[in-house]
């Protein structure tokens, strides 16, 4: 028997604070980036 499956596509990608071109963060992210770090 097998179960039923559910495929939702999130988005993935890198993270909202992180700068897709590869310089620093933004700075106004750093504390969210603290709390889930």
């Amino acid at each position: 028997m097998t179960l039923p499956t559910l495929f939702i596509p999130h988005g993935g990608g890198p993270c909202f604070f992180m700068d897709p071109h590869g310089g620093p963060p933004d700075p106004m992210w750093r504390p969210m980036q603290a709390y889930l770090a």
